[in-house]
């Protein structure tokens, strides 16, 4: 028992910043999903008209920081 819960605490150690920052983008997708077009023009954006330009947007972002973060991974697998 004790070893899951030290295994668990070290997960959350490892991994806590990566899954605050995908909960965050996650939030901007879902919410450019269902964003009324009113509150998206309030926005004033040339680029994003729509609420789901946001969420594309938010993949465009958000995509390159887990494979950034999973070749990171993989690499400090490979050492040890």
């Amino acid at each position: 028992m004790k070893k899951k819960i030290q295994s668990i605490i070290n997960l959350v150690k490892e991994h806590l910043h990566i899954v605050l920052y995908f909960y965050f983008w996650l939030g901007i997708f879902i919410g450019g999903l269902v964003a009324p077009k009113e509150r998206v023009e309030m926005l004033n954006s040339d680029l994003i008209e729509e609420g789901w330009h946001l969420s594309m947007l938010s993949l465009i972002l958000i995509v390159p920081v887990f494979v950034i973060y999973y070749l990171r991974l993989k690499k400090k697998k490979n050492q040890d």
